[in-house]
């Protein structure tokens, strides 16, 4: 999303229709190749690069793009490991959190409290990973018998797949990043008409 807005709001002067749809074309490559062959310009190479630093890289090919793209890495430290993976994340979520709580923990114009903001945060953060989980979970039986039967007639058949499931994981985020901006739209909304009402009515 901030993709898309961005160059009309920090350049807009300087934006070019073309470049930019050449730019997110490419992008959009980058997200969806690998689903049915491997291709050295992805993001499950990208993937498999950064976790190098946690598992090294051994000396045995696989015949992967990535291979080309690193040579034997030694394995990190599982202090720098601990500490940039586990620790910092961890970090920064309590103090998101802490904020947020703190934001939350107000009344509103008509004198209650919010809804619960832990719940909204733990909405918020499952959400993505219990739909994926199912998503995956139906996906991957149909995949299996389907596919063994239309594999002669439908090569592209897992491609397919695999571009629904991840337009599928696309679409929650985009639906509940909207509906988090939507909730705090409306929020706003009522505290701003409560404080001009407020503004027009006491003297």
């Amino acid at each position: 999303m901030s993709f898309v807005i961005a160059p009309f709001i920090f350049s807009p002067h300087q934006f070019a229709y073309s470049d930019f749809i050449i730019d997110y074309r490419k992008f959009l490559r980058w997200m969806s190749h690998g689903n049915s062959c491997s291709h050295a310009n992805s993001w499950i190479v990208y993937r498999r690069l950064s976790r190098t630093q946690i598992t090294g890289y051994k000396k045995k090919r696989l015949g992967h793009p990535s291979e080309k793209l690193s040579g034997d890495v030694p394995r990190a430290e599982w202090r720098a490991v601990l500490l940039s993976k586990i620790i910092w994340p961890v970090v920064q979520a309590v103090i998101l959190s802490i904020a947020y709580l703190f934001v939350k923990s107000f009344k509103q114009a008509d004198g209650q409290y919010p809804p619960s903001p832990l719940f909204r945060i733990a909405i918020l953060t499952l959400e993505p990973i219990v739909w994926n989980a199912a998503v995956l979970f139906n996906m991957r039986p149909r995949k299996s018998e389907i596919g063994n039967r239309t594999s002669e007639c439908c090569p592209k058949f897992g491609a397919a797949m695999a571009m629904i499931t991840h337009g599928l994981a696309v679409v929650s985020q985009v639906a509940f990043f909207e509906f988090l901006a939507s909730s705090h739209l409306v929020y706003y909304q009522h505290n701003c008409y409560a404080d001009l009402t407020c503004f027009l009515v006491v003297p």
